[in-house]
């Protein structure tokens, strides 16, 4: 390296980087489809558009968030994901390969309160807590980001990288850059908090988690055209469309069709019994009412 680099990262060793979330700034609430992510008992938030080989060895401890796209590898080793993490879209976590007689590979573990982007790829051995992962990244075989380590955009870290607490890794070979300040911890613990409060699950949406009806439901539903059952109106008469006996009804006042089929009344018939609406009908010996 040049005189002018090595000055240029002193200086930069000498001061705290830059965070863009240092001030946090509540946003709108993330609305997801209750149908897109699995509510765990742990309340874990875990897509169901994702790829998820070997999930008797992957372990999210509780309150994380797994986004669209996701692949874990699971059946090559254990992969342990602790409380208040965020998996970006589209990230791959894949276990470090350790070459010996036979390949084999190595457990990976996340930390608590650790954000990595979308569309990273994480081979490392250990990933502690409070790390941000930059969008883009690649964690290469065998790498550790150790507690409070930052990784920016598009970084590529070369196999073996450790990544010390509160630095900061950035470039294509992945270099420290500068320094986090000691409340960095902080700083993850509630940007963390935050976004998981803002990654809200729609809870009005009922149509696709409802069980589809079946031909057998449907055909138990159909009414059975032979059944003699009566279904009665407000007026004691068969409701449309049902089948009715003349043993089977019900007494009741006389619909309009009977009273008018019926044989007029004598005159003597008070006005109300020839009424076919039930109707009050003023006459000589029913005045209206005042």
């Amino acid at each position: 390296e040049t005189e002018a680099e090595k000055d240029r990262a002193a200086t930069n060793m000498s001061t705290f980087v830059d965070i863009p979330f240092d001030k946090p700034v509540k946003g709108p609430d993330q609305k997801v489809a209750k149908s897109a992510f699995y509510l765990t008992g742990s309340s874990s938030r875990i897509t169901q558009n994702g790829k998820f080989v070997g999930l008797k060895k992957i372990q999210v401890t509780g309150k994380s968030i797994i986004e669209h796209n996701t692949t874990m590898r699971g059946d090559l080793a254990k992969i342990k994901i602790g409380y208040y993490v965020v998996i970006g879209e589209g990230t791959t976590l894949k276990p470090a390969e350790k070459f010996g007689d036979e390949l084999s590979f190595i457990e990976m573990t996340i930390g608590d309160y650790t954000v990595i982007g979308r569309h990273c790829v994480i081979r490392a051995w250990q990933i502690g807590c409070c790390c941000w992962i930059g969008e883009g990244s690649v964690i290469n075989n065998k790498c550790v980001v150790e507690d409070c380590g930052m990784v920016l955009e598009n970084t590529v870290l070369a196999p073996a990288t450790v990544v010390p607490p509160y630095t900061v890794f950035a470039g294509n070979p992945g270099r420290c850059i500068g320094r986090l300040p000691p409340t960095f911890d902080m700083i993850m613990n509630e940007h963390t908090h935050m976004f998981y409060q803002a990654f809200k699950v729609d809870e009005s949406e009922k149509s696709s988690l409802a069980r589809k009806p079946s031909d057998k439901d449907a055909h138990a539903k159909s009414p059975d055209p032979r059944a003699r059952s009566i279904k009665y109106s407000g007026h004691g008469t068969a409701a449309h469309g049902s089948m009715s006996t003349a043993s089977q009804r019900r007494p009741g006042p006389p619909s309009a069709s009977a009273s008018a089929n019926a044989p007029k009344s004598s005159s003597s018939a008070s006005p109300q019994a020839s009424n076919a609406l039930g109707k009050y009908t003023p006459g000589p010996t029913n005045p209206a009412p005042k």
